[in-house]
């Protein structure tokens, strides 16, 4: 701004008749490219400005999006993890019930022999539920001394 200032009050002082007219158009092209230049900066920057606002929009959007993922993929991991629990309890499940369907066929199996053999089907079978007992204490005697 002050270089701007200078060169004005130079060019002022400077009279037109002791300058060449070579060197005044030369002087007078300076100027226009000096107009020129500055109609150009300040379009230059009109720019960068809006290219900053337009940039902070974007970085805001993009904030906005990356915590949306964020989101996104805790729900997705959560929703693995419950789906991880839900294969494993299922799988738990399945093999119970395998089990307890080979249990009911060895059932059926005894129970048709039992049927089909006469001496079998007269006698008393004892089995066990899986279920411990409890034993009551044993009683001591005590010895009589004489």
């Amino acid at each position: 701004q002050i270089s701007r200032i200078r060169a004005e009050i130079t060019a002022k002082q400077i009279n037109s008749d002791t300058v060449s007219p070579e060197d005044n158009t030369l002087i007078q092209a300076l100027r226009k490219d000096i107009t020129a230049l500055r109609t150009e900066a300040e379009h230059l920057s009109r720019q960068l400005v809006d290219a900053q606002a337009q940039e902070a929009g974007y970085r805001a959007k993009s904030q906005t999006l990356l915590r949306d993922q964020r989101t996104m993929m805790d729900i997705l991991d959560k929703k693995k993890n419950d789906l991880k629990m839900e294969r494993e309890e299922g799988f738990m499940t399945k093999n119970d019930l395998e089990g307890q369907i080979a249990d009911l066929t060895a059932n059926l199996k005894i129970m048709r022999q039992i049927k089909n053999n006469g001496e079998l089907s007269q006698a008393s079978i004892f089995g066990t539920s899986g279920l411990e007992k409890k034993r009551g204490k044993k009683k001591v005697r005590k010895k009589r001394t004489k």
